[in-house]
């Protein structure tokens, strides 16, 4: 392992991205909890009423977003720590996967779903309507994917709420 320069102290919004990407999950499963009944017939499925203001829809981009922006926060954090400032500016424009496995991840589940997560996102981010690589997509359940994948990743570096108190901006 390289030595590591690595500033005692960091100023960093990481914690406002986790939360904001963790409200805005929260947000759209309540609005899409709101949304949804089964059917008064008591027959399989359900009645999906109108959200006219597209709430859900919108919370889940905004899920989907600052998940991205809070897990390149972390990994450029946790490089930070363990090789220093300089591999954080040679790794900078790396994949999520290139930096997962740098920081020891041999999570191939991880891996793969990083690699699935971010090239959803950035067919979302940086939409290009006629030409889709992967068929259709829902946004709450990319933004749920999204969510749960950075609460793996979370949990397999042992970042994780405790009591009052979270760890590494959670």
């Amino acid at each position: 392992m390289e030595e590591t320069t690595a500033p005692k102290y960091y100023f960093t919004n990481g914690r406002v991205f986790y939360a904001v990407a963790r409200e805005a999950f929260e947000t759209m499963k309540e609005l899409d909890a709101k949304h949804i009944r089964p059917r008064a017939d008591g027959l399989p499925g359900n009645v999906i009423t109108l959200d006219a203001e597209q709430r859900s829809f919108k919370n889940a981009f905004v899920c989907m977003v600052f998940c991205g922006v809070y897990l390149d926060a972390l990994l450029h954090m946790l490089i930070g720590q363990k090789f220093g400032v300089e591999k954080c500016k040679a790794l900078d424009r790396a994949t999520y996967e290139v930096k997962l496995r740098e920081l020891g991840c041999s999570d191939e589940a991880i891996i793969n779903d990083t690699k699935k997560y971010r090239l959803t996102r950035k067919e979302v981010v940086h939409e290009k309507a006629m030409i889709d690589t992967d068929g259709l997509k829902t946004a709450q359940e990319e933004a749920a994917f999204a969510f749960e994948l950075v609460e793996r990743i979370r949990k397999s570096f042992g970042i994780e709420t405790k009591g009052n108190y979270k760890t590494l901006w959670g």
